[in-house]
């Protein structure tokens, strides 16, 4: 509800698997003390409210497995304190916003509707951990991510990327998990 709003000293929500639907409420932005934002597993509607990144000590957030649409708003990808984003399960569409936060650790936006090519500023989140984008219609080179020396696990399948596989993920010591199947390498 949009009372949640007024709940200023509020430090995590989580209302995960329920069935709650509607749109995800604007207000929850002015919470500025949330830290926790899980809304995943549910069927909330429409967009992503710009306004979340109003809570600019935001860690986590979660709106996995729903059915939001429209654009990733730039506004979210840019947000400085922000270490994990779950957006996957949905049907954004467009492109990935090409400012990704540079403090993400884990950032998934697998099976959505997303297209374009993948963002060169992915190579500049040096403390990317996890990399979920499968499943979506992302073309062109895959991005030099020969700095995220921290990566343990990539997914890139199911996805229209072109090229070659790059030569630096033999550098990537740290990495457990890479998946490129299903595209046009």
């Amino acid at each position: 509800p949009t009372s949640l709003g007024k709940l200023s000293e509020l430090g995590a929500i989580s209302v995960k698997s329920n069935r709650m639907s509607g749109e995800i409420p604007s207000a929850i932005g002015n919470v500025t003390r949330l830290v926790i934002l899980y809304l995943a597993d549910n069927i909330f509607e429409g967009t992503v409210p710009p306004r979340l990144s109003n809570s600019s000590n935001l860690l986590q957030l979660d709106v996995s497995s729903n059915k939001l649409k429209g654009a990733i708003p730039v506004e979210i990808m840019q947000m400085s304190s922000l270490i994990s984003l779950n957006m996957s399960g949905n049907s954004f569409t467009g492109s990935l916003p090409k400012d990704v936060g540079k403090s993400l650790v884990n950032l998934s936006v697998a099976h959505n509707k997303l297209s374009g090519q993948l963002p060169q500023k992915l190579g500049k989140c040096l403390s990317m951990e996890k990399l979920y984008l499968q499943g979506n219609l992302f073309d062109g080179p895959i991005p030099d991510l020969s700095g995220l020396v921290d990566l343990k696990e990539v997914d890139l399948s199911s996805n229209s990327l072109t090229g070659s596989i790059p030569g630096y993920l033999a550098n990537l010591f740290k990495l457990r998990y890479l998946n490129l199947s299903v595209n046009n390498l």
